[in-house]
């Protein structure tokens, strides 16, 4: 099954608002600290834009390309056609916050992306965009906010992640629990162990109803189950979630705490 694309919309915009301002080094170049950090530096780059500000704010694009997102806008179009999130201007689809609006500038294909920082109705929207400039231009290498009415070609439609955003550990604990008893209904795959820990497959069980991640439950705490715990982590420091409990440096602390949750629901304890 291909993962969807979600998006805390808050800590998306929150995080690309501070890089308004940002250009390529020099102008012309498409040397940026995104092509750097994407291993693609020197090519367009709004969509490694995007890629580089959803990690950076605990949105973490799922494998659209690579395991760092997309470098390029078709990919993006065809990811989210698969996943049904693909919304054509033609659909009536009035986008959101979070959402990822796809332009097409007289091309055969889409060919830039920016995110949407608000609907300001009348077909308008404002954006947030990278590799821009004054005049709208897709390479016009600096990072800003546009008003955009004309070249969409349609929106990617993001699912929502809602999480408090300064809550204990105790409430957040029974936030997952409950989130894993509407899911499951029931008492999910539990094993033996510790008593204050449960096996790794109800960890992936976990992660997947509560981040998305779309583990397989193998039961292995390999490479894939610790990105999703690393992810897990950015996404909650990034909602500035105060968290007394919380090990936020600490991938197995984070395990047994996600585990935790779900041993209350093996013992029947209310979330």
């Amino acid at each position: 099954m291909t993962t969807r694309i979600r998006t805390n919309p808050n800590t998306l915009i929150a995080f690309a608002q501070s890089q308004i301002g940002y250009s390529e080094r020099p102008f012309g170049s498409n040397n940026t600290k995104y092509g750097a950090w994407y291993g693609m530096n020197g090519v367009p780059w709004c969509a490694i834009f995007d890629s580089y500000v959803s990690y950076h704010s605990g949105n973490p694009l799922p494998a659209v390309r690579t395991s760092k997102g997309y470098a390029y806008v078709p990919d993006l179009q065809a990811y989210a056609q698969r996943t049904g999130q693909y919304r054509t201007r033609g659909s009536g689809y009035s986008p959101k916050p979070g959402d990822r609006v796809l332009f097409n500038f007289g091309g055969r294909r889409v060919d830039h992306v920016a995110i949407v920082k608000q609907n300001l109705g009348g077909g308008r929207i404002l954006t947030i965009e990278g590799n821009t400039n004054a005049a709208g231009s897709r390479t016009g290498g600096s990072v800003l906010e546009k008003v955009r009415v004309s070249g969409i070609a349609g929106y990617v439609d993001t699912d929502v992640i809602s999480v408090p955003g300064n809550v204990d550990g105790g409430s957040l604990r029974r936030l997952i629990a409950a989130k894993v008893r509407e899911q499951y209904g029931a008492t999910p795959n539990m094993g033996g162990g510790h008593p204050n820990c449960c096996e790794v497959v109800a960890l992936q069980q976990a992660l997947n109803i509560v981040t998305g991640a779309n583990l397989a439950t193998d039961g292995k705490y390999g490479d894939s189950t610790i990105q999703a715990v690393l992810n897990f982590q950015r996404f909650m420091n990034a909602v500035g979630a105060n968290i007394k409990d919380f090990p936020g440096a600490s991938q197995e602390g984070t395990r047994w705490w996600l585990c935790a949750a779900l041993q209350n629901i093996r013992d029947g304890k209310t979330p």
